[in-house]
Order: C-alpha cells, then sequence, then structure tokens
C-alpha cells in the first residue's frame, strides 16, 4: 500500500503493533519491496486501515502486508504479519544501500542491519550492548551514540560493556 512522502505515522502506529521497517536509498519504492519478496508476487493495492490490512495476512497465501513510500532519498516498506526483516538476504542491497530495523518485540532483541552493494556493513543487536559485526562494524558509531541508540564508547570502556 502506497504512502505520503512522509514517516511520522510510523511513530503513532509503533506503539500499536509490531512493524518491520526496510529504507533504502538508490531503490523505488516498488523496487524495494520486489526485491525483499524474493521472488514472490508483490501486490501493491490502494491505501487500508491497519485493520484491513491485518485481515489480508493468512499466513498460508499472505505472509505479510506492508506499506510502502518514499521520504526524501529514502524508499521505505513497514510491514506487518510474518516478516522476518532481521533475515534480509544482503543481495537486496545491489547497487543501493539498505537499513533495516526489526524490532521483535514478542522474541527480542531488536536488530539493526545496514547493508550496501550486497553486503552486510554493519549488523547489530539492540539493547545487548553494542557488539556490531560486518565489514564496517563502526561505520554508523558515532551517530548512533549522537542519537542516543547506543552508549557512547568511552563510557562503554569504562565499565567494559560493548564492543
Amino acid at each position: 500500500m502506497a504512502m505520503p512522502d512522509s514517516v511520522e505515522w510510523i511513530a503513532d502506529a509503533w506503539s500499536a503493533r509490531g512493524l518491520y521497517i526496510t529504507c533504502a536509498r538508490g531503490l523505488s519504492p516498488q523496487q524495494l519491496a520486489q526485491r525483499m519478496a524474493d521472488h514472490e508476487p508483490v501486490q501493491v493495492q490502494p491505501d487500508a486501515t491497519l485493520q484491513e490490512a491485518s485481515s489480508m495476512v493468512d499466513l498460508a497465501q499472505v505472509f505479510c502486508v506492508g506499506r510502502i513510500g518514499q521520504a526524501g532519498d529514502w524508499s521505505f516498506v513497514v510491514e506487518s504479519g510474518g516478516s522476518e526483516g532481521w533475515a534480509l538476504d544482503p543481495a537486496v542491497s545491489r547497487g543501493a544501500e539498505v537499513l533495516i530495523f526489526d524490532p521483535r518485540p514478542d522474541d527480542p532483541p531488536a536488530f539493526f542491519s545496514y547493508h550496501a552493494n550486497g553486503e552486510v556493513q554493519l549488523h547489530f543487536e539492540l539493547g545487548a550492548g553494542y557488539d556490531p559485526a560486518g565489514a564496517q562494524p563502526d561505520l554508523l558509531r558515532l551517530a548512533l551514540e549522537v542519537a542516543g541508540v547506543i552508549p557512547p564508547q568511552e563510557l562503554c570502556r569504562r565499565h567494559a560493556g560493548c564492543g
């Protein structure tokens, strides 16, 4: 389902249900959705309410539903249902950048991944210290510290609790 060029609605919807967010720079929303579907059919329909969208998921034929859109240079897919965003194939990012946030509210910890050009650049669990993996594990460290997502590296060194 298409959405306007705004993402403010995500914060309101977040508390109501488990949502999985995938963003990409270098792909249109439709391209991102198709790559994420891994050869499964993608059907774009008119906007629906949360209740209407949830009623489409049956986990036999329709595994998950989502909203697609674009905000600035970033396309996004926000899914609900049976998504396993944390397991997205890095190949989805061929020729693009892909950010994945999988909050896993029913089965913590949450995961954050950054893929670029078909490779995992950065992957870590939220809330379990900071132990990043990937080709460039420190790539977003400063931005994540500034945003308050992870503790400052100096604090981690003093308490020996982060990577």
